[in-house]
């Protein structure tokens, strides 16, 4: 059995590609919270894990470059969702795992990564699952499966969960830590977390 250790190089891909319908049309990773960029709180918690950051997004790419990490763009000019960013990574990175991650979960457990290397195995990836919800954008893949998801766009299948169920996926429980998983999907979202 092939198990994946902390020998293993590991990339950190941040998606925000997101169009903030709920967040007023903002760019959801660049709302501050506690007085900083919304995906600053992703970055910085994880970014002494790994061995390479990548930013991808949609749109005010100069503005994430400004805070000091290598972005890359969605390369069409169409809002095609989270594998368009996935696909514009591909080639980007040049480690033997990615941790993939949104933008707009601020509270992740330090832990994350740990956890589900552990869990990953001889799996092509392995996601977080907190209760009986998959998340499926808080994910640890082998690097090399990115190169698969620019043809499923090219098919029209633009599903997270799709792209997932080509290969082979474990699932780590982080029902204990529920808390943690907060997705900041709006406006309203922002401000009660902010008040907590």
């Amino acid at each position: 059995m092939m198990v994946a250790d902390s020998n293993m190089s590991t990339a950190l891909l941040v998606l925000s590609g997101g169009e903030g319908r709920r967040m007023d049309r903002q760019d959801k990773g660049l709302v501050e919270l506690a007085g900083k960029p919304l995906i600053l709180h992703v970055l910085e918690r994880f970014q002494e894990q790994v061995d390479q950051v990548l930013v991808s997004c949609h749109r005010h790419a100069e503005q994430y470059r400004d805070l000091g990490y290598e972005v890359v763009e969605d390369a069409d000019a169409q809002h095609l969702g989270p594998l368009a960013g996935l696909a514009s990574a591909a080639g980007r990175l040049n480690t033997d795992l990615t941790l993939v991650l949104p933008c707009d979960m601020p509270a992740l457990p330090g832990n994350l990564l740990k956890r589900l290397q552990a869990k990953l195995e001889d799996a092509d990836a392995c996601l977080a699952r907190v209760g009986d919800q998959d998340h499926f954008l808080v994910l640890l893949l082998r690097t090399r499966l990115l190169a698969t998801v620019g043809p499923r766009l090219q098919m029209g299948d633009r599903s997270v969960r799709g792209w997932l169920n080509t290969m082979s996926v474990k699932r780590a429980d982080f029902s204990n830590q529920e808390q943690a998983f907060i997705n900041l999907n709006s406006t309203l979202d922002l401000h009660q977390y902010s008040s907590l």
